[in-house]
């Protein structure tokens, strides 16, 4: 039978306390590194996601009255959907955003929720017609059309027509003459847009701004054209359909 001194038993004792101290450390150690992991994995999953960056100039329009939108926040507008564009994907043959809010890109909630329902009426679009996306379904794919051409392309936030100098001039001249609905301006949305859908919302917006795309039409010119882009509609606004459907143009 092995014997125990005082000075054995006290070593042993001292070795078992020391033992449960590295243990209590290496937990404590393990649980601020868990803990640490947790919030870099937040971290990264908000802010990987999207921008939420404040250096970016906030966006918010000026004065909306619910109806139509001036020629200041209609580039507003534009700007703010430029940047959730790359929030933009295709999944199931629809339009999706990884978006939550209009903070993540640093742009009002308003300019928010005009974007999120022009997304939701394009796919209600596309699975009326599916063929609206015939020619690009990406967000800011090139349309493949050069300057010297015409031609249309969608994406998430309605349609593009692509309009070359002469056609961009013709159709300047027709609107700001007053010549709405004439056979010259259908002639030459139907001609570019070829498909129901993309033509009827592009005749609304020219018999509602009439004048006003004209002038825009010949102020973005500088030779090789226009890009008009015609968002979806109804764009709804809380309880608030707008009549008039949104539009940008700029030059090729």
């Amino acid at each position: 039978m092995k014997k125990f001194t005082n000075s054995t038993f006290s070593k042993q004792l001292v070795k078992k306390v020391h033992k449960i101290k590295n243990m209590k450390l290496l937990g404590f150690i393990m649980m601020i590194c868990i803990i640490s992991a947790g919030i870099f994995m937040q971290s990264c999953g908000r802010y990987d996601d999207t921008d939420f960056n404040t250096s970016m100039p906030y966006l918010e329009l000026s004065n909306f009255d619910g109806v139509s939108l001036s020629a200041y926040d209609m580039n507003v507008l534009e700007k703010a959907r430029t940047r959730m564009d790359k929030y933009v994907s295709m999944k199931d043959g629809v339009f999706q955003t990884s978006l939550k809010s209009g903070e993540q890109i640093n742009i009002s909630e308003q300019l928010f929720s005009i974007l999120s329902n022009t997304m939701e009426q394009t796919n209600r679009q596309i699975l009326e017609d599916p063929t609206i996306l015939s020619l690009s379904y990406t967000p800011r794919l090139k349309s493949g059309v050069e300057n010297g051409e015409n031609g249309y392309s969608s994406s998430w936030f309605g349609y593009t027509f692509h309009l070359n100098n002469q056609t961009a001039k013709n159709l300047a001249s027709y609107l700001i003459q007053g010549a709405i609905g004439s056979s010259g301006v259908t002639g030459i949305l139907a001609a570019v847009g070829k498909l129901s859908k993309p033509v009827a919302i592009a005749t609304t917006v020219v018999n509602s701004y009439a004048a006003l795309i004209g002038e825009s039409i010949s102020n973005n010119n500088n030779g090789n054209g226009v890009s008009i882009t015609f968002y979806s509609v109804p764009v709804l606004i809380g309880s608030v359909s707008l009549p008039t459907p949104f539009y940008s143009c700029s030059p090729r």
